[in-house]
């Protein structure tokens, strides 16, 4: 079993603040980081939201699952066009445990749980190492603007909506997904602490550990609507 592996992920806090470090990026993904690093709510907004002053600051554990190669051959909401039993059970650990959690897309990046999606074939196995590598910095910058959204907007487990400081995070991916993050992380880019706790585990293994957590905490299920990941 063993505790959770942590690490870092990129950028700065909620609010713009990036570190003042700008990685390596293309033409594409450029204009995005910087958009993100300068990303500040209205104020009107940002008032109505944000906890006040006298209340201590709430916590919120925010999830990343993968995708998952077995899916249903009809359009639905992304929760459920995944059907094998890693990502179920990722799936259930993430509305058991999680204040809000997204998918890992090799075709659509990052997935809302009731987005609708149509079934598609491919995995971030089937690209070129760069195209691969390439996706999954677009996959961790698109999951630092959700970051990024649920610091200043965020929901806490009863719904109220609050201002989160700092979220806990739980990716719940296998390392091709997940390669933005390790790369900030290495490279000293980041805001935010990561948990992998699947790391290093066989898919029983996975299996194991996501069924025995979500068996300790069922009571959030009913606050969502109801595979290996590859």
């Amino acid at each position: 079993m063993g505790s959770p592996q942590s690490g870092r992920g990129f950028g700065g806090g909620a609010g713009g603040d990036c570190g003042g470090v700008e990685p390596e990026l293309d033409s594409t993904s450029r204009p995005l980081f910087r958009r993100l690093c300068s990303y500040q709510p209205s104020s009107s907004r940002s008032s109505h939201y944000r906890v006040k002053p006298d209340r201590e600051s709430p916590t919120a554990t925010l999830a990343l699952i993968g995708c998952g190669k077995q899916k249903r051959n009809q359009a639905c909401a992304a929760r459920e066009l995944y059907t094998g039993p890693l990502f179920t059970a990722c799936r259930q650990w993430a509305e058991t445990h999680a204040d809000a959690y997204w998918i890992a897309s090799a075709k659509h990046l990052i997935l809302e749980p009731g987005q609708i999606t149509e079934p598609y074939e491919l995995s971030l196995r089937q690209l070129d190492a760069d195209t691969r590598r390439w996706r999954a910095r677009q996959i961790q910058l698109h999951f630092r603007s959700r970051w990024i959204e649920y610091c200043t907007f965020g929901k806490n487990r009863c719904g109220f909506v609050v201002a989160v400081t700092r979220p806990r995070v739980v990716l719940l991916a296998s390392r091709d997904y997940l390669f933005g993050f390790y790369e900030c992380r290495e490279r000293g880019q980041d805001s935010y602490e990561f948990e992998t706790p699947l790391a290093g585990k066989g898919i029983g293994e996975q299996l194991a550990w996501l069924r025995k957590s979500h068996q300790t905490d069922a009571r959030q299920l009913l606050l969502f609507g109801e595979e290996k990941i590859s």
